[in-house]
């Protein structure tokens, strides 16, 4: 009993280390995901391109996504 309850804590950890290591380059930041979040809602409020990325600047500064990251979400939320 001890062994298998020692191994499935070993494999637990195993798993833990993997899916927080290897799979988090991949998740989106809460910035990166707040940001999209503002484009989606601006296009379908009509704003272009040009208009979001001015208002991004105006909000997050230098932390505000590239102008081509947002010509491509603007394109994908069209």
């Amino acid at each position: 009993m001890f062994l298998l309850i020692y191994g499935s804590l070993f494999l637990s950890d195993i798993y833990y280390y993997l899916r927080v290591f290897w799979c988090a380059p991949a998740r989106m930041s809460e910035l990166e995901f707040e940001q999209r979040t503002n484009i989606k809602f601006l296009v379908k409020l009509g704003k272009n391109g040009n208009e979001i990325r001015v208002m991004l600047v105006q909000v997050y500064g230098d932390s505000a996504k590239k102008k081509t990251t947002v010509y491509k979400w603007v394109k994908r939320f069209f």
